[in-house]
């Protein structure tokens, strides 16, 4: 006999284009309150600690935020990143320390509490923010509360192509003109660091450098308006190159000024003080595109809902559910091959939807009355075919399976056309204000 075999008909109700990856990297920033006393003369020096388990397997630890002596409402500014992934069970464990020693050990550290949640929950959840209260040793709940606040890193943004240009650059070589190069910066650490060097263009005082691609995280950290530091060199082989000129703009200003075709002059201050200095130069941006997109977490922090529908193949082609070699088969206190991929699929989607609310219908069976139904609900209600919970799902899928019979042919197109029909109803209901939604259908 074949394995059921699932099959997701993903309706989209947004307009613009949201990129699933199957995973991506999530900063999480970490505050405190009312944390308890736990020196004697002295308030709290706290940390957290980060644990984190994949599906019931070994626990790890992710990381550690930095000490902050004598606080009890600690903002810490350390970040702890996780990567997520949207089809596992993440687990992770937040245990906040006050620091005794100057120690990894955390034996020789005082416990406060600790908090425990799912990615999926941080990630479902509004503005992808948590605040929970600490529980102690005993399991007991605390006046503590711990925040935790997940952020998309900005590297999944997007991409910007730019396409540069210059005219009458200085002249650097005696015998020759110019070998001129560009260098992007970007101010960090407290000083300008190189992000992007273009090549070389050889023997030209108005080069024309070829485009190139960058992801707007690398080129400024997401931010589009942060000043980025632009610098024309002359190359030279056997030496270090010559400064030519270089100007301040942002991401923001270039791709104005491709639009209005403005030019940037290049300025050597050490030649600013000679009265006919203008320019060394001037740089224009022939193009620059900047093409943002978004990861599945930010449509999830924007209330985006997911909902998910369920439809299970009763046809007899799955064999006898009396015996144990078909896929219906069903022991007490077991899940068969149906249930376990109800579940499989349920318990990771459940998070991401409110009111679990889940729609759940059969096809290829055959009813009491001789009729087939290629889309009949398992809680037995047509004017309402929504199951509370997954276990209800679970619970109403083996109750339609004691009272019908495998039949057929397998036709689930009426559940796609369904499921459909309530897509398109929500995307009307988008457009008019409401909340977006995000439909699967799990055959």
């Amino acid at each position: 006999f074949r394995k059921p075999t699932l099959y997701f008909v993903y309706s989209f109700v947004f307009h613009s284009t949201m990129s699933v990856s199957p995973k991506e990297v999530v900063q999480l920033h970490f505050s405190c309150s009312h944390l308890p006393r736990k020196d004697v003369l002295s308030k709290s020096d706290p940390f957290v600690v980060v644990l984190h388990q994949f599906d019931g397997g070994d626990v790890q630890e992710l990381g550690r935020t930095e000490v902050v002596k004598d606080c009890h409402e600690p903002n810490f500014h350390a970040i702890v990143p996780v990567t997520y992934y949207f089809e596992r069970v993440q687990t992770l464990r937040f245990l906040v320390y006050d620091e005794d020693e100057e120690s990894g050990d955390l034996s020789k550290q005082d416990f406060i509490g600790e908090v425990s949640l799912k990615v999926s929950e941080l990630m479902g959840s509004h503005r992808g923010c948590f605040t929970g209260h600490l529980k102690n040793q005993r399991g007991k709940d605390l006046q503590a509360t711990l925040s935790v606040v997940g952020e998309s890193v900005s590297q999944t943004k997007g991409n910007i192509t730019i396409d540069a240009h210059a005219v009458k650059v200085d002249k650097k070589d005696l015998f020759g003109k110019s070998d001129p190069f560009y260098v992007i910066s970007r101010f960090i650490g407290g000083r300008w660091q190189k992000i992007h060097q273009s090549e070389v263009v050889k023997k030209t005082l108005n080069p024309t450098w070829k485009p190139f691609t960058e992801s707007i995280s690398n080129l400024c950290n997401g931010d589009t308006a942060v000043p980025l530091l632009f610098q024309v060199y002359d190359h030279d082989k056997h030496s270090d190159p010559d400064f030519i000129g270089c100007f301040q703009a942002s991401i923001n200003e270039i791709h104005s000024s491709y639009r209005t075709g403005k030019g940037w002059p290049l300025i050597n201050d050490k030649k600013k003080t000679k009265k006919k200095y203008k320019d060394s130069g001037i740089m224009y941006f022939s193009r620059v595109v900047v093409s943002k997109f978004h990861p599945f977490s930010d449509f999830l922090r924007a209330g985006m809902q997911i909902n998910c529908s369920f439809g299970v193949d009763f046809t007899a082609s799955n064999g006898n559910p009396k015996t144990p070699a078909s896929l219906h088969f069903h022991s007490p206190g077991n899940l068969n091959e149906y249930g376990n991929a109800i579940f499989s699929v349920g318990s990771i989607l459940q998070d991401y939807d409110t009111d679990k609310q889940f729609p759940a219908f059969g096809f290829g069976l055959k009813l009491g009355n001789g009729s087939v139904s290629h889309s009949y609900p398992l809680n037995g209600d047509f004017r309402n075919p929504y199951c509370n919970g997954l276990q209800h799902v679970l619970d109403s899928y083996y109750n339609t399976l004691s009272h019908v019979q495998l039949w057929g042919p397998t036709n689930f197109s009426p559940l796609i056309r369904q499921t459909m029909s309530v897509a398109k109803a929500s995307h009307q209901q988008f457009q008019e204000g409401a909340v977006g939604e995000y439909h699967i259908l799990c055959i």
